[in-house]
């Protein structure tokens, strides 16, 4: 009989825990609960769009399945669909960890709590250069590399990065758009390097450091 009470409660739990298949983008507890950086993305496709294709969204704090569309076929897991939905729909499926402006670390010593931040915050001009810093998974800003635009809006309009009268702001606010940024370290200066940093990406040539590197020499 004790057999069977213990058989009951080992099933109970593991049906609890099993809630959320897919565990991506979830608190590490039993429940599995949707973290909040399960949904702290936009959509690549439209929200109805991916709705139309996936159903209901991933809900933060909830044990609610993910859609099995988001990462199962024919009633098996499938990396392929998962990669589908995280290129198209992270929102909805609750992969926005997975995508590559969130899937990095945060600092280990930040100087704020990176659990507080919102995504107010994110697109505070103020705030900007903190949060790329210390949270970036936080804010989507694991791929600006240390060069980025204080101000949100500057790919809307390049044509501000060669407005005279607007350099002192673009220099300030809009670095990596308008290819402003500075070198992140103190190398010999290269003659036909026509860039401004090797973290920027508008520049036309890559500065290879490893030519004045002085391990190199």
């Amino acid at each position: 009989m004790q057999f069977y009470r213990v058989l009951v409660v080992v099933c109970y739990f593991s049906i609890n825990v099993e809630a959320v298949l897919d565990r991506n983008c979830t608190h590490f507890t039993a429940e599995g609960k949707y973290a909040t950086n399960a949904v702290n993305c936009d959509n690549i496709y439209s929200d109805d769009a991916c709705t139309m294709i996936y159903g209901s969204s991933v809900v933060v704090g909830t044990t609610v399945e993910r859609p099995l569309l988001c990462f199962m076929l024919n009633g098996e897991r499938s990396e392929e669909m998962k990669r589908i939905s995280t290129s198209t729909c992270p929102k909805t499926c609750g992969y926005c960890c997975q995508t590559e402006p969130f899937d990095c670390n945060n600092s280990p010593f930040p100087r704020i709590n990176c659990a507080l931040v919102t995504s107010r915050m994110c697109k505070d001009p103020q705030w900007r250069e903190v949060l790329t810093e210390d949270c970036p998974n936080v804010c989507g800003f694991c791929l600006e590399g240390g060069c980025f635009d204080k101000a949100v809006d500057c790919t809307t309009d390049i044509s501000i990065c060669m407005n005279v009268g607007m350099q002192d702001f673009v220099k300030e606010y809009c670095r990596k758009t308008c290819g402003f940024c500075r070198p992140t370290a103190t190398t010999t200066p290269d003659p036909d390097f026509r860039g401004t940093s090797p973290n920027c990406v508008d520049h036309n040539t890559k500065y290879d450091r490893s030519v004045s590197s002085p391990a190199n020499l």
